[in-house]
């Protein structure tokens, strides 16, 4: 058995250092890749021990289990490395590197999902944002450089009468400002301030993904304010659908 551990801490290792190979070689490889390359890898195995009719006993029996346990560490090591470097936050290092928003010639564009539930304090909406293409664009130059999958930031958006975002739509920000902030804990983190925020259509198997998602998303959150009443509608929504926005605050505080 320990021999199990040995090639699952391997397999996830090997995950890893595959994703920073294609990293350095700059191959653009996105979710769907990946899932296309587990389904044929597991079909692949399947398949192999179904119709070559191999009688299996106890060592292969073993064989074949470490093989797809392997196989799954492998996809894990690998996509775990994915989710990291997307998270990646690189506007910050942009904008410090180059003074963006220091410009005012400087025009910031970015599309991508809302990776939160968005909140409202005061006269603001804050949420997360994850970027999936990046365009800056210098009115003097006439120029503009365009980037994919920037990470994830923290946008804030002052309150209008279009401003009805929810969790996983997929938007197109202007962002204008970036504000660096440091905690109790001396942590550094950074705003972004965000002029325009507008719904743009999605593309791709993803988007159908979180299409799907954001219908359950709905219905469930319709099914608690229905049958429960608002106090544990709201608690239950956060519980089970991660959205923390309506909870009131004397039991943020109890918590």
């Amino acid at each position: 058995m320990k021999s199990c551990y040995f090639i699952w801490a391997l397999s996830v290792t090997c995950g890893i250092i595959f994703f920073n190979i294609i990293l350095l070689k700059k191959y653009n490889i996105n979710f769907t890749h990946i899932l296309f390359f587990a389904f044929f890898s597991i079909a692949s195995l399947t398949a192999f021990f179904l119709f070559r009719k191999i009688y299996l006993n106890a060592k292969k029996v073993k064989i074949l289990f470490l093989l797809s346990t392997g196989l799954m560490f492998f996809i894990s090591g690998f996509l775990s490395s994915v989710f990291y470097y997307q998270n990646i936050n690189e506007l910050s290092l942009l904008a410090v590197k180059n003074n963006i928003f220091k410009n005012d010639s400087i025009h910031v564009i970015s599309a991508g999902r809302i990776n939160s539930s968005p909140y409202q304090k005061f006269n603001n909406i804050y949420f997360e944002f994850k970027i999936t293409e990046l365009e800056i664009f210098n009115d003097k130059t006439n120029k503009s450089a365009r980037f994919i999958d920037c990470g994830t930031i923290f946008i804030k958006h002052r309150i209008n009468d279009h401003s009805s975002f929810k969790l996983n739509d997929y938007v197109e920000v202007e962002i204008s400002k970036m504000e660096t902030y440091t905690d109790n804990g001396r942590s550094i983190s950074n705003i972004f301030t965000a002029l325009e925020v507008a719904s743009i259509k999605g593309q791709g198997p993803l988007h159908c993904f979180y299409s799907i998602k954001s219908r359950v998303h709905g219905c469930l959150s319709y099914l608690f304010f229905k049958n429960f009443d608002k106090n544990n509608a709201k608690l239950a929504s956060a519980l089970i659908l991660g959205n923390q926005s309506n909870i009131p605050m004397e039991i943020i505080e109890s918590f």
